[in-house]
């Protein structure tokens, strides 16, 4: 048997929406193989051999985070100046997520198939990596530091950031695990949406990076389906290449509108956190096709 791949997308504190999502998705399916990006790769570090035992943990974890200092330190009106003065590289110090990672992650684990990408801002190129890969919870970070609230990440000579920030592959990435039979969950509705407009500098940032990643997560799926139809029309890219199987769980409009604390995504408040994994657990599943058709 195949494995079952499951593609994260990243969402900021919408993490707790996206525990539920998949924690509705394990009642039907297990996975064997992870591809995650931003918030979407801690969950896949978490998640590591698709066990229940994982996913538990993985709750727990997260519902360990009480407090934005849990996760990040700083964001006040001096680091603000100091980032536009270019003395200070962000506007948060992520150190107490990195922590987290660094303690859930484990290299002796038999038989982990997680990677995440990220994306060097030396090369202007992205990169993939595996869960056995040196200094896998920085590579994490990494695909989850978005300036100007984390800073990049230093590895191997270049510094890196969000892997949405840039027109990466994750089903490609999937495919390249040998699944052919993929979920993927999006934290923001496949329908457009009227939005309230955002207010300050920073507020607009963030949600032109949240729109970036969306937009090119859905091109990820054009893409898949793209190839479905060269391969049905008996004209694949490339030789063995097989239809691959792709279905999309995401919030509808109204979910979306009702998920608490949506504007300020690096805001933690524990007593929403139940209310975001309900929502996230009602999210529709869409076949590719019926994705797609919901995207114009």
């Amino acid at each position: 048997m195949r494995d079952r791949c499951l593609v994260l997308s990243g969402g900021g504190n919408k993490i707790y929406a996206m525990l539920g999502a998949v924690e509705r998705l394990y009642q039907d399916y297990r996975y064997r193989a992870f591809v995650g990006t931003s918030s979407g790769a801690i969950l896949a570090l978490g998640l590591r051999d698709g066990s229940d035992a994982a996913l538990e943990a993985t709750g727990r974890m997260l519902y360990a985070i009480r407090r934005d200092e849990d996760v990040s330190t700083g964001g006040g009106w001096l680091d603000l100046v100091g980032v536009v003065v270019g003395r200070r590289p962000a506007l948060r110090d992520p150190s107490p997520v990195l922590r987290r990672l660094r303690a859930a992650w484990d290299p002796e684990a038999p038989g982990v198939r997680v990677r995440v990408g990220a994306v060097g801002l030396g090369a202007g190129g992205s990169r993939v990596v595996d869960y056995y890969a040196w200094r896998f919870p920085e590579w994490v970070l990494a695909s989850s530091s978005v300036p100007p609230w984390f800073p990049p990440v230093e590895l191997e000579g270049d510094r890196w950031v969000d892997w949405g920030v840039s027109d990466f592959a994750a089903i490609g990435a999937a495919l390249d695990m040998g699944c052919r039979e993929i979920d993927v969950v999006l934290s923001r509705p496949l329908q457009r949406m009227p939005e309230v407009p955002p207010k300050g500098m920073l507020a607009t940032i963030g949600r032109m990076i949240g729109v970036m990643s969306h937009e090119v997560m859905l091109g990820d799926l054009r893409e898949a389906d793209r190839r479905n139809r060269l391969i049905g029309a008996g004209r694949p890219v490339s030789a063995g290449d097989e239809a691959v199987r792709v279905r999309v769980m995401a919030p509808t409009p109204r979910q979306y509108a009702d998920l608490p604390a949506t504007r300020d995504y690096l805001h933690f408040d524990p007593r929403k956190y139940d209310a975001m994994r309900a929502i996230g657990r009602a999210w529709p599943v869409h076949s590719l096709e019926a994705a797609l058709g919901l995207t114009h």
